[in-house]
């Protein structure tokens, strides 16, 4: 099993589709590509969110496009559906190299560790 995630939210904006009907709609319906197909069965509404303002049932079930969370109330059916993800590039890099700048620094460490134990008698208390 692999859960896809976003590992951080910062810098990310999703296009993302309000879709109210009376109707039930097919997955085939909800497809991106398809919603212009529905403007005489539907009424639909899109806008540009940050995903850090979102709420975390959106953000963790929006997360490919065509992605959708269905929602119902009395009179019709409301569908959320991811449309669009951008990001900010300077964000994403910077995430990037920091990862990269952990990662060597935890080598560096374990290494200095392994190498330097032995020879100053080195006792690790709460490991």
């Amino acid at each position: 099993f692999i859960e896809k995630g976003f590992e951080t939210f910062n810098g990310i904006n999703g296009t993302i589709f309000s879709v109210r009907s009376e109707l039930d709609l097919s997955d085939n319906d909800l497809k991106c590509n398809n919603l212009t197909n529905l403007s005489n069965k539907a009424n639909i509404i899109s806008k540009e969110y940050k995903f850090t303002e979102l709420n975390n049932e959106i953000k963790t079930k929006l997360i490919n496009i065509n992605d959708y969370i269905k929602f119902n109330n009395d009179e019709e059916n409301i569908y959320v559906i991811l449309c669009n993800i951008t990001f900010d590039k300077k964000i994403l890099n910077n995430l990037n190299l920091n990862k990269l700048i952990n990662l060597n620094v935890d080598e560096i460490e374990k290494k200095f560790i392994k190498d330097y134990s032995k020879i100053y008698n080195l006792v690790i208390i709460n490991d």
